[in-house]
């Protein structure tokens, strides 16, 4: 039957993700900042809502793994450019000290992470930016707060 409950919501379903995916190609709805991934046929990821969705049924099961991920598609990780970008009243320095710790720095020229290429790129693959925070503990993590001074707490 065309107008059950199952075929309206995957008709509704499928209108979204093709609106989506069309809107998602215009930079400016996307933003400048959104880490764009491709899968094996060089297209890039496209959303979907079947087995957990385009790549969150691969990566869920780590969630400290799974929220750097999400911090670094996003670009909206606790590190000196994120912090410059909303006038956070944090450090804009990379540990190894580079004045401004941006998300390419992180991925493709900092001495403190394990990188991926030789070749200075990012992660273009799900597979390799799994690869980077599980391997980079510190990678995009929120940095823990020394003690708290004498009297405090």
């Amino acid at each position: 039957m065309a107008t059950s409950l199952n075929s309206l919501r995957k008709k509704a379903t499928a209108t979204c993700l093709d609106l989506w995916s069309t809107i998602f190609q215009n930079k400016k709805y996307r933003g400048h900042n959104f880490l764009l991934l491709q899968n094996f046929n060089r297209g890039i990821i496209q959303p979907t809502y079947a087995k957990g969705g385009s790549w969150l049924g691969e990566v869920s099961s780590c969630l400290l793994v799974f929220t750097r991920m999400c911090r670094s598609i996003l670009r909206h990780a606790p590190i000196g450019s994120y912090f410059q970008r909303f006038n956070i009243d944090e450090s804009h320095r990379c540990e190894c000290g580079v004045p401004l710790q941006t998300h390419d720095h992180i991925f493709v020229a900092c001495r403190k992470h394990k990188l991926l290429h030789d070749d200075s790129r990012g992660p273009k693959y799900i597979g390799e930016l799994w690869y980077f925070p599980d391997t980079n503990l510190k990678a995009f993590a929120q940095q823990t707060p020394g003690p708290a001074p004498e009297g405090i707490g």
